[in-house]
């Protein structure tokens, strides 16, 4: 077992949400890729003539717009405050509950457990800031509510995407499309240790806050997560050596995630694109 394999597997030992089999089938997956495509830009680029709604940073029929990141997600990143914040997180009104449940049944029905993984959070209010401690602010807290949905498999994911347009066209307010940001782009908008993550999100306004649909595949979703909790958001301590072999596997995720995806396009998503 090599080092950078060793290395990630031991961390799938400590951080719970990861999946070790996948961790190894994606290294297993990127050793079998020719060196020739295993450049980024050239994927993408292959992977753009394939499926150029893929990179659409909007299209939804309603909102014709991007979710404005900046300004959305600006100052959420300091303090935390507990009122009125609190009241608004944690006691949701019956409509706002009917709504959320609503939108989680729907997205059930629309992703079975039996091919997706779903998770479900509301957002903590120690990572608030006091500028969302007005009630008028508080939809500058994007993520509020958070339902994340991961396909088991990647071949999954364009028709997921496909689905999900058509069900909730009408009813999401934005749309942030990582795969359609350059590295340079994702570094400036979201941060330089982001600069893999690749996925779709889309914000449903309820009443005074938006609900975030995250659509990730089965692959940068394990990366997402060990980085979420040793880079991103550090709650376990890791050393700069880690660091630089998560952000390698990070870069191993996007190349296989291309590469699966220009794969699997002679019998599968003809329709997205």
């Amino acid at each position: 077992m090599d080092t950078l394999t060793q290395s990630l597997l031991g961390l799938c030992n400590i951080i719970k949400e990861t999946n070790k089999d996948i961790v190894s089938d994606i290294l297993d997956k990127y050793e079998n890729i020719p060196t020739s495509q295993k450049s980024i830009p050239a994927l993408r680029k292959k992977l753009k003539e394939i499926y150029p709604n893929l990179f659409a940073r909007s299209g939804l029929s309603i909102k014709e717009k991007e979710l404005p990141l900046l300004s959305v997600s600006g100052g959420i990143k300091t303090d935390f405050v507990y009122s009125p914040c609190e009241k608004i997180i944690k006691i949701f009104s019956e409509e706002q509950k009917r709504r959320i449940e609503k939108l989680k049944k729907e997205i059930g029905i629309l992703f079975p457990i039996s091919d997706y993984k779903h998770t479900f959070r509301v957002k903590d209010t120690r990572n608030f800031s006091h500028n969302a401690a007005s009630r008028d602010d508080i939809k500058s807290i994007a993520d509020l509510v958070g339902i994340r949905v991961v396909p088991n498999n990647t071949k999954l994911f364009l028709n997921m995407l496909v689905k999900f347009e058509e069900k909730f066209q009408k009813e999401a307010s934005f749309k942030l499309n990582t795969f359609a940001y350059s590295e340079k782009e994702i570094v400036n908008k979201i941060g330089k240790y982001s600069v893999y993550y690749r996925a779709v999100h889309y914000y449903f306004l309820i009443d005074n806050f938006y609900a975030e649909v995250q659509l990730r595949t089965p692959d940068i979703d394990q990366w997402s997560t060990l980085h979420h909790d040793t880079i991103y958001k550090p709650k376990i301590p890791v050393s700069d050596e880690q660091k630089r072999r998560i952000m390698r596997f990070g870069k191993i995720s996007n190349i296989v995630d291309y590469f699966d995806l220009i794969r699997y396009s002679s019998v599968r998503f003809k329709k997205y694109g």
